[in-house]
């Protein structure tokens, strides 16, 4: 805006990219670890739902 470039701020494991960063959430490989099983449950869940709405029709 006003010739200023824009970020956009992202979320990772519920802080920000640049907290994580930082360190805040421990070393970059237990937050990839977390990262993983926290896409392996929405990826669970996802299918759980599609099979329930199939099942409804």
């Amino acid at each position: 805006m006003g010739g200023q470039p824009l970020f956009a701020k992202h979320s990772l494991l519920g802080v920000s990219l640049v907290s994580v960063m930082r360190g805040s959430c421990g070393s970059w490989a237990k937050v990839q670890a977390e990262q993983s099983r926290e896409l392996l449950a929405t990826a669970a869940a996802c299918r759980a739902r599609g099979s329930l709405m199939l099942q409804r029709r």
